[in-house]
């Protein structure tokens, strides 16, 4: 009984070691926590279940860099148009105090105020055009970086599935209570 149970175990430990699971580090490929080489990247990817995914992961990588860049650049375009925007608003509401306060002493408060207002109006109408151009960069790169990133996920998924992992369990069995080994 003891030879039993360490041959199921022996060979129970060969087969999970024997299964190796990949995942992703960006567009890089890790088999058991092991970054790939290029070469066995590309080994890896020519044959998972006898399909090659090799243009496939390589034009989803591309992309999933754009789409990183795309939603980097447009959070600072947005953030730097919101702040732009405050400080012409801020620009602005200076200028219309300073210009009635100049237009008071001169007799015409009204229109001191409302040229001073135009101050803040180019940095405003800037940073209004630099948030928008943020916003279709947010727009455009957050969805290219999540479905590409999907896409690569999914290609890993289809190679860790074809894996074949071993469990060794201790419980009730078709014949009573033992040792059952799954692979």
């Amino acid at each position: 009984m003891k030879q039993l149970f360490c041959i199921l175990l022996l060979s129970a430990l060969m087969l999970s070691a024997s299964a190796q699971t990949a995942s992703r580090s960006g567009s890089d490929i890790k088999l058991n926590g092991t970054i790939l080489s290029p070469q066995e990247k590309a080994q890896l990817l020519s044959d998972i279940n006898g399909t090659d995914f090799t243009d496939e992961w390589n034009q989803a990588a591309r992309r999933s860099r754009t789409g990183r860049a795309l939603t980097i650049s447009g959070g600072i375009a947005t953030g730097a148009g919101l702040l732009g925007a405050a400080a012409g608003i801020l620009l602005s509401a200076t200028g219309a105090i300073i210009g009635s306060t100049a237009g008071a002493m001169v007799g015409n408060a009204v229109t001191g105020a409302q040229e001073g207002a135009k101050a803040g109006e180019p940095l405003t109408t800037i940073s209004t055009i630099v948030g928008g151009a943020g916003l279709v960069a947010l727009g455009v790169g957050i969805p290219l970086l999540v479905s590409n990133n999907k896409k690569m996920n999914s290609i890993l998924d289809r190679y860790n599935d074809d894996r074949p992992v071993a469990q060794l369990d201790f419980g009730p069995t078709a014949h009573g209570i033992g040792f059952s080994l799954m692979f």
